[in-house]
């Protein structure tokens, strides 16, 4: 939008991370090249409405929670850097917790789902109240490449006899054969028979796409809870700098 660089921007917020960037962090964007004053801009992220269905969560063997909600985007555009806000609270005193979740792709197409996840180490309370609040969600533009769509083909779903885990494989392939792509991103999303989010397992890896040539991944996504009824794959590429 401001016709600055990726790498410019991450220059000049050295001591901002850009993997955990939250409502209010400010970042500085420098003037573009051969042009500006000189001065930087703060800016902050906000967020475009979104539909937040209700939160989720389950204990960890280690004593934590595992939070999960599905977010769907309503609008007629992708968004990308969208992060909520789990909180819990203690019902008797009060006292909360807060963990940022995050989707396990970069962006959210338009009219489509994926669920938030986020993970409370322990200790945590005992059955406490959960919410959820939109943090950040930005619109991506229509000319926008940075992302690339993908098919996801000869997709195996292999649940094991006691329903708490799955062994997931297929194949992934650029949409648009002409383009190139040396990232993907591959989100898998477990669910019960009542269509409840119980697993969702994030992976990801440097692999070169292109004319049509597919990449053959094979990956586990356990339940947190209920037994796995079926497995949902979805996936994007993107073109690193190297």
């Amino acid at each position: 939008k401001n016709g600055v660089s990726l790498d410019a921007i991450l220059k000049a917020n050295p001591d901002v991370n850009p993997y955990t960037l939250s409502a209010g962090t400010q970042v500085v964007v420098p003037p573009s090249s051969g042009t500006g004053n000189g001065t930087p801009t703060p800016i902050s992220a906000t967020a475009v409405p979104l539909l937040l269905k209700e939160p989720f969560c389950a204990p960890s063997l280690t004593g934590g929670l595992y939070c999960f909600a599905v977010v769907e985007n309503n609008q007629d555009y992708s968004v990308q850097n969208l992060t909520a806000q789990f909180t819990l609270t203690n019902p008797e005193t009060g006292e909360q917790l807060q963990a940022v979740g995050s989707l396990p792709l970069n962006q959210l197409k338009s009219k489509n789902s994926l669920p938030l996840f986020a993970y409370f180490p322990p200790p945590v309370f005992a059955s406490p109240k959960v919410t959820l609040a939109l943090l950040t969600a930005l619109p991506v533009s229509s000319s926008s490449t940075s992302v690339l769509d993908v098919t996801i083909q000869n997709s195996k779903v292999e649940i094991a006899s006691d329903g708490n885990s799955a062994t997931v494989s297929a194949s992934l392939a650029l949409k648009d054969a002409a383009s190139t792509a040396n990232h993907y991103w591959v989100a898998a999303v477990a669910y019960d028979a009542l269509g409840n989010v119980v697993g969702v397992r994030q992976y990801e890896k440097n692999a070169d796409l292109s004319k049509g040539q597919g990449a053959d991944f094979t990956l586990y996504v356990y339940s947190i809870s209920n037994k796995i009824d079926h497995v949902d794959l979805f996936g994007e590429a993107k073109q690193q700098a190297q």
